[in-house]
């Protein structure tokens, strides 16, 4: 029977509105309120580009998490929103941490997301391949940043996916104690990144060498679009159309390209 008990994300949100949205606004809600207690208990002053730097972190982390989560459980088109978001996030984080982070983070945060999702479907082998990305992309992010640092962004990934595959899954209990651990997370996360925005800002652009890797990354993280990163094992998208849909109406594929071969050849 305690299984069966929502949150207290879901306790406390609106009525009318869909699980996703009130976990979500819940997600977003801990941050806030983890910034809160920090100014409550006269923490050192951390300069506003670590807090951008933990906020866009914690929403990557959460979009990752859903647009799994909602992918697993056949909701594509929260699934697709939430990809989206992600990728915006994704883009605003390579100005905010230093070079080589942003890409480990968000490949980080979709095998996260990946590895819990799989798991609550028992799709062991894939959560096994997606384990073996989380682990890779934590001791990348180890290389770029400070081991308590990425310690603490890999505990932020790994409690959002886990939150968002057990509330797909009706896991209340487990939903509710991953919940208190992104909390913890978040209230940890600004003080963290202090000296690594820091650093970041401290980088010169005229290395044409950096600009150049700096220019990769993005193009990398640009090619996040769509579903086809969270959508496994060619699973189609929420726009995804067949040959039949794109033909003339009233004209099969095969006619339509035999009739655009007897045009050619006129």
């Amino acid at each position: 029977a305690a299984r069966s008990r929502p949150p207290r994300a879901l306790l406390a949100a609106p009525t009318g509105k869909s699980l996703h949205c009130c976990i979500w606004s819940a997600g977003r809600q801990l941050l806030a309120t983890a910034m809160e207690a920090a100014a409550a208990d006269r923490q050192p002053e951390i300069p506003p580009s670590a807090w951008a730097a933990a906020s866009a972190l914690s929403e990557l982390t959460v979009h990752a998490a859903w647009a799994a989560a909602n992918a697993r459980t056949l909701q594509w088109g929260a699934s697709h929103r939430d990809a989206q978001r992600a990728k915006e996030v994704a883009l605003q984080l390579e100005a905010l941490l230093p070079e080589g982070a942003a890409p480990a983070v968000v490949q980080l945060s979709l095998a996260a997301a990946w590895y819990a999702s799989n798991t609550r479907r028992l799709l062991l082998f894939d959560a096994a391949r997606d384990l073996r990305k989380l682990e890779e992309a934590a001791a990348e992010l180890a290389k770029v940043m400070p081991p308590e640092t990425a310690k603490s962004v890999k505990a932020l990934a790994t409690s959002a996916a886990w939150h968002a595959a057990n509330a797909r899954s009706m896991l209340w209990l487990d939903a509710e104690r991953d919940l208190t651990r992104f909390e913890e997370c978040c209230r940890q996360l600004p003080a963290l990144l202090q000296g690594v925005t820091d650093g970041a800002a401290a980088e010169t652009p005229a290395d044409a060498s950096r600009v150049r890797r700096r220019r990769r990354a993005r193009a990398r993280l640009e090619r996040l679009d769509g579903p086809s990163p969270f959508c496994r094992r060619g699973q189609a998208g929420p726009r995804a159309t067949s040959p039949r849909a794109t033909s003339p109406r009233g004209t099969s594929p095969r006619a339509a390209s035999a009739g655009a071969a007897a045009s050619v050849g006129a």
